[in-house]
């Protein structure tokens, strides 16, 4: 019984091990780049001013561990924008996950009328589970030519003690609109 119950151990740990040696071989790499529908733009295809453009970046084989710093480049118009982390675990020192976020907050004077391009990842990015991490993102995974960005665009915002026209939801001519 207790040879039985060694062997058994031995085994178990032998088949550990080789599971930790197999899992620490793999790489994880980017499998997904994409906006997700509930964070799209409020007018249609277009970003505008005070708006976030949220991209999450999805990994495969095993969760992933992402520095706080990490960015990924977006270009938008002719300049390279890092969207920076903005996942709840970014900088987390022992969690990970398979999906990661980063955002920007459209800026007066950010403008891309033939829509964006996702570039680069850069920071640290670490496998919990040991092995590599590949950060390339290939071209099938970078189609975002619906996003624009449009820095000349206001946001409506709601709340702020408007006054409200005198019918309907569309002031006519000579009311005024006051702030």
């Amino acid at each position: 019984m207790i040879r039985a119950s060694r062997c058994a151990a031995v085994l178990l740990a032998a088949l550990w091990a080789f599971g930790a040696e197999e899992a620490a071989a793999q790489t994880s790499s980017v499998n997904t780049v994409s906006i997700p529908n509930t964070l799209r733009p409020i007018s249609g295809d277009t970003y505008g001013v005070g708006e976030t453009i949220t991209i999450e970046v999805g990994f495969a084989n095993g969760a992933i561990r992402v520095a706080s710093a990490a960015t990924l480049g977006v270009q938008i118009g002719s300049t390279t924008v890092q969207f920076a982390c903005a996942s709840t675990l970014c900088g987390h020192a022992s969690l990970g996950g398979s999906t990661w976020r980063f955002a920007h907050t459209v800026q007066a004077g950010d403008a891309d009328t033939d829509g964006i391009r996702i570039q680069t990842l850069s920071g640290t990015f670490t496998r919990l589970a040991g092995g590599t991490v590949s950060t390339t993102i290939s071209g099938n995974q970078v189609d975002s030519g619906n996003w624009k960005v449009d820095g000349t665009l206001g946001v409506a915002v709601s709340g702020l003690g408007l006054n409200s026209p005198l019918v309907g939801d569309t002031y006519g001519v000579g009311e005024v609109i006051e702030v």
